[in-house]
């Protein structure tokens, strides 16, 4: 009999809420992308305003100011000074720029803006001596707490330019600028924005077309689930009627024949002498031992009718064909246990893929069945003391083991995979524990 999973069946997947799922996941990607490519945009953006604050500054240091530092300059002549203050107000200070500074080698100001500066003499840091050196131009956030930047404090965050100048006479120079960095945040700003909507399109349109093609593999994915559980209920139903023949040939004919033979040799013994009639009686003795061993073996290949035994004698013509093999066995079946015939099917199909394997591969001395009603579910666990088994990885380590693991080693266990798919279309769960040398645990969960 296959189960028609009147409740509690696997429902296949909804396209809609795959789909549904598939653009969520795709707007919280695209959020984070957007998020990224913002960050790495404002981030480019600040080192392009930091570059065009350097262009800038090289262009007003050698196109500008590079031809008016003169030696008079350099002595601190009044005109001159006056001159080249001119000539920074008017062409270098309206472009965003609040300080401007000219230093000799010695760390001496020979000019800047504000006149207060011009003439003192401070260290220069190891960059500037660098820069004078070498050439280049830098670009950092002044420090304000140094002593040559206190009329500068009142002025924000500067970034402050520096590079070296090589007038027509008397050696270089080190020229630096100083602008705000809010200038230069909302130039970076401006980048930013130039970029950031292209970026955020892009990526929605992306998302946008991934849609028709989520939508066409999630109707593509149910469409192969629903083909699987017609093929797995259509392997069942073969499978229960090859049984069902098998077992039905063997009852009526083989066992039907064996039975006869029997009853024969136990008459044909009373005509016989004492020698003769011994050997037939062991002989019908082994026909009928032949008779019930074949009997356990068509309980093993097709179960009782369910509905006309039940579950509990179901389970104890199990119970009775590993006790054949010398194994103790114990059956405890709740006596509040009213389940449909389909979950019946389910447990009498999982107890006996257990004990089979119990029987075949677990060379355990006894075995445990416990059926029993919990939080609306029926509950089998089939416990034995045997050798256990390891996952199909290798590991020793105790605990679950999952069953198509077990499934995939050489000594078989084929038939716990399909109950563990058999479990979960009828809405439950198959579970296996093991812990190598000290027996396994198999547990079968099913809505009642």
């Amino acid at each position: 009999m296959i189960p028609r999973h009147r409740r509690g069946p696997r429902r296949p997947v909804s396209v809609r809420r795959a789909v549904a799922q598939f653009a969520a996941g795709g707007l919280v990607a695209m959020a984070a992308v957007a998020l990224i490519g913002s960050l790495l945009l404002r981030e480019e953006g600040d080192a392009e305003a930091t570059r065009d604050a350097k262009r800038l500054t090289t262009l007003a240091g050698r196109g500008i100011v590079e031809r008016e530092i003169t030696p008079a300059v350099r002595r601190g002549d009044p005109e001159a000074l006056a001159e080249l203050n001119r000539v920074v107000r008017r062409d270098v200070l309206t472009g965003g720029v609040v300080r401007v500074k000219v230093w000799d080698h010695t760390g001496r100001i020979i000019y800047s803006d504000e006149p207060r500066l011009i003439g003192a003499r401070y260290g220069l840091d190891p960059d500037e001596v660098g820069i004078l050196a070498v050439g280049g131009v830098e670009a950092e956030l002044s420090d304000l707490t140094r002593p040559e930047n206190r009329f500068e404090r009142g002025s924000g965050d500067l970034l402050e330019v520096y590079m070296p100048l090589q007038p027509a006479s008397g050696g270089p120079v080190l020229f630096e600028t100083y602008r705000p960095t809010t200038a230069v945040n909302a130039s970076a700003a401006r980048l930013s924005r130039q970029f950031a909507l292209p970026l955020i399109v892009g990526v929605l349109l992306l998302g946008i077309l991934q849609i028709p093609l989520a939508w066409s593999m999630a109707r593509r994915l149910r469409e192969g689930q629903i083909q699987r559980e017609r093929l797995l209920r259509k392997a069942l139903a073969a499978s229960d009627a090859e049984r069902r023949r098998i077992a039905g040939s063997l009852h009526d004919g083989v066992v039907q024949d064996l039975a006869g033979v029997s009853y024969s040799l136990s008459a044909t013994a009373g005509d016989q002498p004492a020698t003769a009639a011994g050997a037939l009686r062991d002989a019908a003795s082994q026909v009928r031992n032949c008779i019930r061993r074949l009997r356990s073996a068509l309980v093993d290949i097709y179960p009782p009718d369910l509905q006309r035994v039940g579950l509990e004698g179901s389970l104890q013509d199990l119970a009775a064909a590993l006790r054949e093999q010398g194994v103790e066995t114990t059956l405890d079946v709740a006596g509040d246990i009213e389940v449909d015939p389909d979950t019946e099917v389910v447990v009498f199909r999982a107890a006996q893929e257990a004990l089979r394997n119990v029987g075949k591969h677990a060379r355990a001395t006894r075995a445990d069945v416990r059926v029993a009603r919990e939080n609306g579910k029926v509950v089998l666990e089939v416990r034995d003391d045997g050798r256990g088994f390891v996952a199909g990885d290798g590991s020793e380590e105790s605990g679950e083991v999952d069953a198509e693991q077990v499934g995939q080693r050489e000594d078989g266990h084929l038939g716990l995979v399909m109950l563990r798919d058999l479990a979960e279309d009828a809405g439950g769960t198959l579970s296996l524990h093991s812990s190598p040398g000290a027996g396994a645990m198999m547990r079968l969960e099913v809505p009642a």
